[in-house]
C-alpha cells in the first residue's frame, strides 16, 4: 500500500477538488495525480516545442534536422511492402 502524506491547502480549494473528483467519478487523490501527469506532459510538450522554434531558427540546424528526417522516412514500410496500408 502506498504512503500517503497531508498538505495544506485551503478549505475552498479542498470542496473544488473534491467537486471536481466527484463530477469526474474519481478520489481527490486520483484527480490530482491526473492533474500532476497532465502538467508534466504540458511542461514537456512545452520544452519539444521551444526546442523545435529554436531548431527552425538556425537554417543549418534544421536543414540538418530535415535531411535525418528523410533518411528516416525511406524505413517506414522497410519488411511490410506486401501488408496493407495503414489509415486513420
Amino acid at each position: 500500500m502506498a504512503t500517503t502524506t497531508t498538505i495544506r491547502v485551503t478549505t475552498d480549494v479542498r470542496e473544488h477538488l473534491a467537486k471536481l473528483a466527484r463530477n469526474e467519478g474519481k478520489t481527490t487523490g486520483q484527480l490530482i495525480e491526473d492533474m500532476i501527469r497532465e502538467h508534466e506532459k504540458k511542461v514537456f510538450f512545452e520544452g519539444l516545442a521551444e526546442d523545435f522554434r529554436r531548431l527552425r531558427s538556425d537554417p543549418e540546424k534544421w536543414a540538418l534536422y530535415q535531411s535525418e528526417v528523410a533518411l528516416w522516412d525511406t524505413a517506414l514500410m522497410d519488411g511490410l511492402e506486401d501488408e496493407p496500408p495503414w489509415e486513420d
